[in-house]
């Protein structure tokens, strides 16, 4: 049930965005891959700047289906 609630924005080696729930009443966050944990929890704009500011680089992957996002189905 997660799966349907749970979508990939923004990807890279340092961090995943997830947009959690529907487009109306969507929580946006930030897991950090270094810190194994949740760094930021906001509204859409509050998060892409927070992304902005301390994961944006070159390497970033990101999809409008969510197949090839870098850090999905690893375990």
């Amino acid at each position: 049930m997660l799966d349907q609630l749970t979508t990939i924005v923004r990807s890279n080696q340092n961090a995943v965005m997830f947009r959690i729930g529907n487009a109306q009443t969507a929580v946006y966050t930030i897991f950090d891959l270094n810190e194994n944990q949740n760094t930021y929890t906001g509204t859409l704009g509050a998060t892409k700047q927070a992304w902005n500011r301390r994961y944006k680089n070159s390497r970033q992957f990101v999809s409008g289906n969510g197949v090839n996002h870098r850090y999905m189905n690893q375990s």
